[in-house]
């Protein structure tokens, strides 16, 4: 767990935070493309690999940048506060429109709406990010970096 906790201070330190949460954005939209086509069950197991390696890879960065934009002595509480908006807000509303849709509509439409609005935002993310581009801001939150 410790390697693997390394492995992923030096991913977030070598590409930088926003280009992991787009490349996390766009690998879930394929994802669930491809969940959308899958027919036999068997095929979720190699697909289903992906969303552990995506989760703590986004979590990695989401902490190291809720600790850069915060203020000295506070990185702890917002880290908390990123960390239940993502848990109690994101996930559960998420959940729950899912399951919504799930009852109404089939489920290969529903992944493939999930997987175009994914790969609609990332590109939409990857739009802003270069518009907005901030060296400054990228070169200090790549040396907050949680690496521990």
């Amino acid at each position: 767990m410790v390697f693997f906790h390394d492995c992923l201070g030096i991913i977030v330190e070598r590409f930088g935070i926003k280009s992991i949460m787009w490349l996390v954005l766009f690998i879930i939209g394929l994802m669930h493309l491809l969940f959308s086509l899958i027919d036999s069950p068997w095929w979720l197991v190699p697909v289903g690999v992906l969303p552990g390696f995506l989760f703590s890879t986004y979590y990695s960065a989401m902490t190291s940048y809720a600790s850069s934009v915060s203020t000295p002595g506070t990185a702890a509480c917002v880290q908390a506060l990123i960390s239940s908006a993502y848990d109690g807000l994101g996930a559960s509303s998420g959940n729950f429109v899912a399951g919504l849709l799930f009852y109404y509509i089939d489920r290969k439409t529903v992944f493939l709406s999930y997987a175009l609005s994914a790969l609609f935002l990332s590109f939409l993310f990857m739009c802003i990010n270069h518009i907005t581009n901030d060296d400054k801001n990228e070169k200090s939150v790549k040396d907050n970096t949680c690496n521990s």
